[in-house]
């Protein structure tokens, strides 16, 4: 399976694995739902005893799923998920969990310097709370079953009771979550360059921004070089800087 960088822009991932959540068959992403938090993915169902993490590939080094964190999705080229053997075969045992093989972008030979902005802004909340009684109502269903049951009325005047507290609306909040890109690449007859700095910030619905977050800013530079007609140079670096903080 293989999912294409225009896919990716449309779902504005936090992590690099929410793409492929419903885009590749076979492929189970379960989310922890705390922002950042390293979700768990499953190739083929559950693999083995020893462990379900896939073996995973940026730009031909080996890595591992912590290391999508670091990863702005607006860099990515191109993901690709290997499932059966004959192609996990190379990775040897490690390839049982399946790879998931990430190609970044690169610059353009002979193209002038291409400059791209983008920038998101959203609010998450929760779709559905649990319909509950408030605490008068829930005083005169106490007071019922004790009668039923032979015993006395546990709450004599439930007026003192009111309508209580919706523990619900009080752990939920709406948090923001927005993202701003900019990139620039091209590249001369010997040379191309991509090059990439982004900002993202996700607030956590439980406890709200104050309470749960996740702050990432990167910077990717990719330039690749032809020393000769047979010989190239290839530079691929990322700097990073995480702050998070949840509710355990």
């Amino acid at each position: 399976s293989t999912i294409k960088s225009a896919e990716i822009e449309k779902l504005r991932p936090v992590r690099v694995e929410e793409v492929l959540q419903g885009k590749a068959s076979g492929v189970n992403v379960i989310q922890s739902g705390s922002p950042g938090s390293k979700p768990t993915v499953l190739i083929r169902g559950i693999p083995s005893f020893s462990g379900t993490d896939p073996v995973v590939i940026i730009d031909g080094v080996p890595q591992t799923l912590t290391d999508f964190n670091s990863i702005n999705a607006s860099d990515i080229g191109s993901i690709s998920v290997l499932k059966d053997a004959a192609t996990t075969a190379i990775y040897g045992v490690k390839g049982g969990n399946g790879v998931i093989v990430v190609t970044t972008k690169s610059g353009r030979k002979n193209q002038k310097t291409e400059i791209t902005i983008s920038s998101n802004y959203g609010v998450q909340e929760v779709m559905n709370t649990i319909g509950v009684l408030n605490a008068t109502e829930y005083g005169a269903i106490i007071n019922e079953g004790s009668t039923v049951a032979g015993g006395n009325v546990i709450f004599p005047d439930l007026s003192v009771l009111g309508v209580g507290v919706d523990w619900q609306k009080q752990i939920f909040k709406k948090a923001t979550l927005q993202s701003h890109n900019i990139t620039a690449r091209g590249g001369g007859d010997r040379m191309s360059y991509f090059l990439s700095g982004g900002y993202l910030n996700q607030g956590g619905i439980v406890g709200g921004n104050d309470k749960s977050k996740f702050d990432r800013g990167n910077f990717t530079a990719n330039l690749n070089f032809d020393l000769s007609r047979k010989l190239k140079f290839i530079v691929n670096t990322t700097g990073v800087i995480l702050n998070s903080k949840g509710i355990q």
